[in-house]
């Protein structure tokens, strides 16, 4: 087992964070839903797979609520 086995995740988990708050961002500035959703929920998904391959289920649970939350919204476009 790697010193800091959660050095990876925590690296990833960055990077899907600050994407999914330019996603928001995008969103609120107007783009379309059609076009920001996936994204957006495709950050959240991975973030969730991520967390759960550490066992941080705090974060795959918070990260499943948010795919949840934009489902209907990816359904709408």
């Amino acid at each position: 087992m790697p010193k800091d086995a959660y050095k990876y995740f925590r690296i990833e988990a960055r990077e899907l964070l600050d994407e999914l708050g330019q996603g928001v961002l995008a969103l609120e500035r107007g783009t379309s839903a059609r076009e920001g959703v996936p994204v957006v929920l495709r950050c959240a998904h991975t973030l969730k797979g991520a967390a759960r391959v550490v066992r941080q289920a705090g974060i795959a649970d918070a990260a499943h609520r948010m795919e949840d939350a934009l489902v209907p919204w990816r359904d709408q476009s």
